[in-house]
């Protein structure tokens, strides 16, 4: 059996068509849908296609992945502006846990190379 899934009931269709701005309809599909992992994963694949972007310009690695992860920083820091009351709380486009992956990928880049920089 699959577990995590979200059975598509008419109250969860009213509550995710039942809004007023694009943000709010997106913060409720990604959390009664997908649980809250729609716009992380979309900010993975947009990592993906901004490190693919940066090495076909130019072939070094970490550096392109450092500065696809410090892209992807500030995009999930920008999502966490948009918040719905739903069903009695509030519910953000990124949780906590997730924000902190993007920064916490740069910063650790950030280190390896510098520490491995030749002068």
């Amino acid at each position: 059996m699959i577990g995590n899934t979200t059975t598509i009931t008419l109250d969860n269709l009213t509550a995710i068509s039942n809004n007023t701005h694009f943000t709010e309809s997106l913060v409720k599909l990604n959390h009664i849908v997908y649980a809250g992992w729609f716009w992380f994963i979309i900010l993975w694949l947009f990592w993906l296609i901004a490190f693919m972007t940066m090495q076909k310009v130019k072939d070094q690695p970490l550096n392109n992945a450092m500065y696809s992860f410090s892209l992807c920083t500030v995009l999930a820091l920008l999502s966490r502006v948009f918040t719905v009351a739903y069903a009695g709380s509030l519910k953000y486009l990124i949780t906590d846990h997730q924000l902190w992956v993007f920064p916490i990928f740069a910063i650790v880049l950030g280190i390896v190379i510098f520490a491995t920089k030749k002068d």
